[in-house]
């Protein structure tokens, strides 16, 4: 009985930490992100954004062995499928579905 109780107890222990990790996260998403008015959507204010040239981001890849990436405002996936080839696992996202959809025939193009 105690050994089931202690099983229990960590266990409830290490979902508190998830669940602190969880929200000190959404702090941080709720600090960065503003309400977009029209849409209720989220989106970073454009004073924090930084644009950067792909050639930039080329250059801070080379050497670094591939893992996971996430391409937000990824179009129609160009940067997406380019680091897919380069052996990432990408997740694109954007907000505009029809980007969207043609990122996805171009991917099953490649994948064909």
């Amino acid at each position: 009985m105690k050994r089931q109780q202690a099983k229990i107890d960590e266990r409830t222990k290490r979902l508190d930490e998830k669940k602190a990790e969880a929200d000190k996260l959404r702090e941080k998403i709720a600090a960065f992100a503003v309400a977009a008015p029209s849409a209720g959507k989220v989106v970073a204010p454009i004073a924090k954004c930084k644009r950067v040239a792909v050639g930039d981001v080329v250059a801070q890849l080379e050497g670094h062995i591939p893992g996971d990436a996430l391409d937000l405002g990824c179009g129609e996936g160009r940067n997406a499928m380019w680091l897919a080839e380069q052996g990432w696992a990408v997740t694109a996202v954007d907000f505009a579905e029809n980007a969207l959809a043609k990122a996805r025939q171009e991917a099953a193009a490649v994948l064909a």
